[in-house]
């Protein structure tokens, strides 16, 4: 097939251009003039090519998918001759899905799906948690207090059984630490089995009475509760709790709705069991913890006598540990705080309360 008149369709003008169609081993080579422009190639990949399934009078119209819209008419008789005899292939349509790959309004219209899921990635990531710390920073203290007491009444109203002879002994020792807030700290003891202490914002801290059966000092007690109290100073768990629910924070922070966002928190109060903190958040905490605990008499030594009330196998973990994680760069970041800590004086009334704490 050499040098055969046919009318070529670029897919950009409904106009046809005269053009010369040479076939050669594995193709179609296709000379055309755009208008007064210079001489164009086309070259069709004879396995990508295909007869259309209309045409005009007397002409056979081909398609080939890497070239989406664009066609070739050839006189009939010459198809028969030349091309369907040598290549009956081309009498067979491409699969839909091969058109609709070569299309490059599909193409384009993947390309925005990729982006799209791109940018909601990034929203998801990088702007929900940033509008979560803008909502939490501008949350008055008076608000998020009565916010603590809510999400208290849910997260433990029918949920868990109150010791309250350890509540007492509890909140007795942690009077007696003088350790110092923003906001007041209430400890409540619940009986759990699981290892595990939670810190709710607004100044609640709820302590299961099987994470004080693995505590052997009141050193560990005082880091625990130090460490707890520290991610309400510094809205650890607020922020955690506004990231969860990100999409009412982002709403919150555009109309300005705090109490929409709180009814949102009050209705996930579930979760402060299972928050994750960040390895930024538990270092600040273990800090604040061991300053804490040197300023107040307490040997600073307590908090890693805590790491060490706890297996170091992971698949061992108690629940504490695995919503704080225990890494190594943590132990070893309080390890090399504590020698820079001081502790000043002893408070001896710590102990006996401890042993009230352990009956």
């Amino acid at each position: 097939m050499e040098g055969v008149s046919a009318t070529y369709f670029d897919g950009q003008t409904p106009k046809g251009f005269p053009a010369r169609v040479d076939l050669v081993a594995d193709a179609l080579l296709i000379r055309y003039t755009p208008g007064s422009g210079p001489e164009q190639l086309v070259r069709w990949p004879i396995r990508r090519t295909h007869r259309a399934t209309w045409a005009s009078e007397g002409m056979t119209r081909l398609e080939c998918s890497p070239f989406p819209f664009q066609f070739l008419e050839v006189p009939t008789d010459v198809y028969r001759q030349q091309l369907q005899t040598r290549h009956a292939d081309m009498d067979t349509p491409p699969p839909f899905w091969q058109s609709w790959l070569s299309d490059r309004g599909f193409r384009t219209f993947v390309g925005a799906g990729a982006l799209l899921v791109l940018l909601g990635w990034t929203v998801y990531a990088y702007v929900l948690p940033a509008l979560a710390e803008r909502v939490v920073t501008y949350l008055p203290e008076e608000q998020e207090a009565e916010l603590g007491k809510q999400l208290y009444e849910h997260a433990i109203a029918g949920q868990y059984r109150v010791d309250s002879a350890r509540t007492r002994r509890v909140r007795q020792y942690w009077q007696a630490t003088g350790i110092s807030t923003r906001l007041p700290i209430t400890i409540t003891v619940v009986h759990h089995d699981e290892a595990n202490a939670f810190a709710v914002p607004g100044g609640q801290v709820v302590v299961f009475d099987g994470m004080l059966k693995r505590l052997t000092r009141h050193e560990q007690l005082a880091a625990l509760l130090a460490h707890e109290a520290a991610h309400v100073e510094y809205r650890h768990s607020l922020r955690q709790l506004a990231r969860s629910v990100g999409a009412y924070a982002l709403l919150a922070s555009v109309f300005g709705d705090v109490t929409g966002l709180a009814g949102v928190l009050i209705e996930n109060a579930e979760t402060l069991t299972a928050l994750s903190y960040s390895r930024a958040d538990e270092t600040e905490a273990d800090a604040f913890s061991l300053e804490a605990l040197a300023a107040r008499g307490i040997n600073p030594q307590g908090v890693l006598w805590l790491f060490d009330a706890f297996p170091r196998e992971e698949a061992s973990l108690p629940t504490l540990l695995r919503s704080h994680p225990q890494t190594a760069e943590r132990r070893q970041a309080a390890r090399e705080r504590l020698d820079a800590v001081k502790q000043q004086g002893a408070n001896a009334e710590l102990g006996e309360i401890w042993k009230g704490v352990r009956e």
